[in-house]
């Protein structure tokens, strides 16, 4: 993620996508991929291909509720530690802490 922040100064033309917006806005992401990519008559095709795909096949939990630290059943240990390691990225990312 460090890594994503450095790309995005230095390259202010780069598009992100989260897997999350793939699942819960297949439209939406596809508009904006397809629209950056300069191939905007591909939307449709590519909002199914989003629809009908999930794009992470490991996870078991439900992609339309983002997955916050109290689905994870951390102690207040690990929670604290995670936190503390990752907490200010997580923040720069607007991810749920």
């Amino acid at each position: 993620m460090d890594a994503l922040l450095a790309i995005r100064a230095a390259c202010p033309d780069v598009l992100e996508l989260d897997q999350y917006d793939m699942t819960n806005s297949p439209d939406a992401i596809a508009r904006d991929l397809t629209n950056y990519l300069g191939i905007p008559e591909k939307k449709e095709a590519l909002a199914g291909f989003f629809r009908e795909k999930r794009t992470d096949q490991l996870s078991s939990h439900d992609w339309r509720q983002r997955l916050t630290m109290a689905d994870t059943g951390w102690s207040e240990e690990e929670r604290k530690f995670f936190l503390t390691t990752c907490g200010e990225l997580m923040r720069k990312f607007d991810y749920p802490v």
